[in-house]
């Protein structure tokens, strides 16, 4: 979780960081049925993909997942009317979530 008192970009650098850990370890940041659910969008499955469309959906599974989860742990003193909105439009039918964390950075950047 972002500090109240700490900068943006510095809490980018620590997220990342933490990523890079995490894979360093051999970590998995996504499972089966993560990457089965980007195949399927798709229109592919584990039999009918290539190991380069597997490889892929793979890492759009991860980009979505961490671009969620630093939108998540962002300070919601800071960026508390972004993660509304984002909820609201969510409720509606509106996929405004960020697609990587770069993509949740730069949004955030500009809502300051």
């Amino acid at each position: 979780m972002q500090k109240k008192n700490s900068c943006h970009r510095g809490f980018h650098d620590h997220f990342n960081n933490c990523v890079d850990v995490v894979e360093h370890c051999d970590g998995a940041l996504v499972d089966y049925d993560d990457v089965e659910n980007e195949l399927t969008a798709l229109s592919l499955t584990f039999c009918t993909a290539t190991d380069e469309q597997i490889t892929q959906a793979k890492q759009m599974a991860k980009d979505k997942l961490l671009g969620v989860s630093y939108r998540m742990c962002v300070d919601h003193t800071k960026f508390g009317k972004l993660l509304e909105d984002v909820e609201n439009a969510y409720l509606t039918g509106v996929d405004q979530f960020p697609k990587s964390v770069n993509d949740a950075y730069i949004e955030s950047q500009l809502e300051q």
